[in-house]
């Protein structure tokens, strides 16, 4: 059947979708940490970057795979939903992709800056000079604006859209409670990621770096560990057949 097909098609998406997320953490835990340290004073960011400028854009790559893998998904949960009868939750899945491509978009920009013009920055940077410093972190808080806020709120869009097209396609509302409240509470600790990383952008010195940092990342902590669970437990409620009759609990898609 068609929609048989598209459900492994959606479902595929959707590993690799986590995977790749997986990968991109592990990435900020490790290759991009010393230059994400946002509580740290700006030439310890900008001269790391200027050092290991290969290893820096290397680090980016899997969240590039990642803002893809995410349209990929919602462009796979559209067409799956279209191919069911009563076709319950497409106009939502259809908001979702909308909602994706514009986060996409800006996340994309967001980390090409960080892959290339702030690693120029970085280079000119390096010496110490205090004004090169200035401009280092003037690319750096519009990266970081892209992809740690605009992105962010337009990602929650899309989390809210898959959350209201899976709960309608997978029995309704009030059947899916957990999945919505899932979606809800994740989606909340995004909203609150997004804020805080613009009021940070706004406040950050060369001297003192960014304020709040270890709230950024206990937040961003939270969010991603909500985040793959929920899009597992999504697969798993749109599974076709008796599946879709089951009792709403998460398990691994």
């Amino acid at each position: 059947m068609l929609s048989n097909r598209r459900y492994r098609v959606f479902l595929l998406a959707l590993r690799l979708s986590i995977a790749a997320h997986l990968l991109g953490l592990a990435t900020t835990a490790t290759i991009l940490a010393p230059g994400l340290d946002l509580a740290a004073r700006s030439p310890v960011r900008s001269g790391y970057v200027a050092e290991h400028a290969t290893l820096w854009r290397l680090g980016w790559l899997p969240w590039h795979a990642t803002a893809l893998l995410d349209l990929a998904v919602s462009l796979a949960l559209a067409l799956l939903l279209a191919s069911r009868a009563g076709r319950r939750g497409l106009v939502w899945a259809w908001f979702g992709a909308g909602f994706t491509l514009l986060a996409v978009l800006a996340d994309l920009w967001g980390q090409g800056m960080m892959a290339t013009t702030l690693v120029e920055a970085a280079a000119k940077a390096a010496p110490g000079s205090q004004s090169a410093q200035v401009d280092f972190m003037a690319v750096e808080s519009r990266a970081l604006f892209w992809t740690g806020t605009l992105s962010t709120w337009l990602y929650v869009g899309m989390l809210g859209c898959w959350t209201l097209a899976g709960a309608r396609a997978a029995g309704g509302l009030g059947r899916r409670k957990g999945l919505v409240a899932a979606g809800v509470v994740t989606g909340a600790l995004f909203v609150a990621l997004a804020d805080v990383n613009l009021v940070a952008v706004a406040l950050g010195s060369v001297d003192l770096g960014y304020p709040y940092y270890d709230l950024l990342r206990g937040l961003c902590v939270a969010a991603f560990a909500l985040l793959l669970p929920f899009m597992a437990w999504l697969g798993r409620v749109l599974a076709p057949g008796p599946v879709e009759d089951q009792e709403d609990a998460p398990a691994a898609a």
